[in-house]
Parts: C-alpha cells; structure tokens; sequence
C-alpha cells in the first residue's frame, strides 16, 4: 500500500501551527501548536543545535504519524526541506529501530513532490485551514521521541 505524507504550516514558522497527515485509503493527521514549536526550539537552542530542530522533529512527527500502522509497503514524503531527505530518513529510520519496529525499512521511504492533486494535501489542508480536526501533538511527545 502507497502512503503519501504532507505537510502544512513549516516547522520553522513558528506563528502558525504545523499539520503532518497521510493518506492512503484511510487518513491521518497531527497538529502542533506554534507555541509547542517555540519549546521544542528552545530545546534544541539550549543544546547547542539550532539547526537540527526542524529535520529531527519533522521526521519524529511522522515517526507519531505512521508508527502504529500495520501495512506500509511504500511512503512517499513530500519534499517539504529539498537536500535535507538523506538526513530526515535516517532520523526516521532511527526512531523505528529503536522502537523495535520493523514495519518501515530503507527501501519503503522515498520523498517526491506529491502535489495539491494528493489526497494526503487534502487532509492536511483541511485541518490548517480549520474545516478539520486532528490529533494535537505536544512538545512533550515529540521529546520523548526525540530522546
């Protein structure tokens, strides 16, 4: 089963809420508040490694996202961040491992633009907009991932 993942609301702008969702038959979304992505920055701020905030946390957001699926033949990422794909698939490659997960390997992720015509950009568009609900993810969350 293809699994298309998008993203609305960057990480990296922090006035606005971030809305990670896929789709592939059925759909998912999480959304962080601006003021979760003001921690998490901090966070990374304080350790000294202000850059790696926005490729580990978009791959643990997606890690979240798509960690509980049981089938997961191929997820195709957007191109959110373009040269950044080596870096976020080994972030999200890690997070698996180390959850013992098996379900996703090297070979099952790829990042390809995957257009507004995506019904993965529906979803996520819905929620950004308001006109749709999803699961609110926390800083909090996202740390206990991310350690």
């Amino acid at each position: 089963m293809v699994t298309e993942v998008d993203q609305s609301g960057k990480l990296e702008k922090t006035n606005v809420p971030t809305v990670i969702g896929f789709s592939n038959g059925k759909s998912k979304t999480l959304i962080i508040s601006a003021t979760d992505k003001l921690e998490l920055k901090q966070h990374f701020r304080t350790l000294g490694r202000r850059r790696a905030y926005v490729y580990k946390c978009f791959a643990a957001i997606i890690f979240l996202l798509i960690g509980g699926e049981k089938s997961l033949d191929l997820v195709i990422i957007d191109t959110e961040y373009p040269g950044q794909e080596p870096l976020i698939k080994n972030h999200l490659l890690n997070f698996f491992k180390s959850d013992g997960n098996d379900v996703v390997d090297k070979h099952s992720i790829i990042f390809k633009r995957i257009g507004k015509a995506s019904s993965a950009h529906k979803v996520v568009n819905d929620v950004f907009k308001g006109s749709a609900k999803a699961k609110t993810v926390s800083a909090k969350q996202l740390l206990d991932v991310l350690n």
